[in-house]
């Protein structure tokens, strides 16, 4: 669910196994008629970012065994995905995650991970792969990268078979692990950082794959 138009009505955006769809919210319980994102397909793997700096949320589609992603522009005008254009990737079955860097010539840097989920990767708009981090043994699940901590930098939270975050030190990205679960792949099935307890200060609250909770409280 986003509000993908900006009328403050959520939209719903989904994977029907053979392609992405989404539908405009038209108030309560109701949505629109279904439409398709041209030239999806199974196994596309998607994002929803403001791509162009515009305030829309834009749809970034990794392309299933292809060594591209496509980016869907959203038009506030007609209210409608246009049809996409692509940037090369130098590995296929890329999973972009976020939006990692805006640089000052225009370009757009999205943060990807490989689908075996050892490599991340920054994908730049165009064309360029710089590989921020490799790891034979972890498998990333989900990354997200925040301004995190009181000394205010950028680090990407990650989970998979450990828990943890990375951090740029001396120009190189490494691993800091948090937590090490014991359940099955993907130990860790979501996290999310929010003020539990009203102090101020981001929280870290994570569900596990053996039914469970944890909470890590900010210092």
């Amino acid at each position: 669910l986003l509000d993908i138009d900006r009328d403050w009505r959520p939209d719903l955006f989904f994977d029907t196994g053979k392609g992405l769809y989404w539908s405009r919210g038209e108030g309560g319980p109701a949505f629109g008629e279904p439409q398709v994102l041209p030239s999806t397909q199974w196994g596309d793997d998607f994002l929803l970012a403001d791509y162009n700096g515009d305030g829309f949320p834009d749809c970034i589609v990794g392309k299933y065994r292809e060594n591209k992603m496509a980016i869907y522009l959203f038009s506030p005008q007609n209210g409608q995905f246009l049809e996409p254009f692509y940037i090369p990737t130098e590995k296929k079955n890329l999973v972009p995650e976020a939006i990692l860097a805006r640089y000052q010539d225009g370009r757009v840097g999205i943060l990807a991970r490989e689908n075996n989920g050892h490599d991340l990767m920054l994908v730049n708009s165009d064309g360029q792969t710089e590989y921020l981090y490799q790891d034979d043994k972890e498998n990333f699940y989900r990354l997200l990268p925040v301004h995190f901590g009181p000394d205010g930098r950028r680090r990407i939270f990650y989970s998979g078979d450990t828990l943890g975050w990375l951090e740029k030190q001396n120009g190189q990205w490494q691993k800091h692990i948090l937590y090490e679960p014991s359940g099955r792949y993907p130990a860790v099935q979501s996290f999310a950082l929010t003020d539990m307890d009203g102090d101020g200060k981001e929280d870290l609250l994570v569900a596990l794959s053996e039914n469970k909770l944890l909470l890590f409280k900010q210092k």
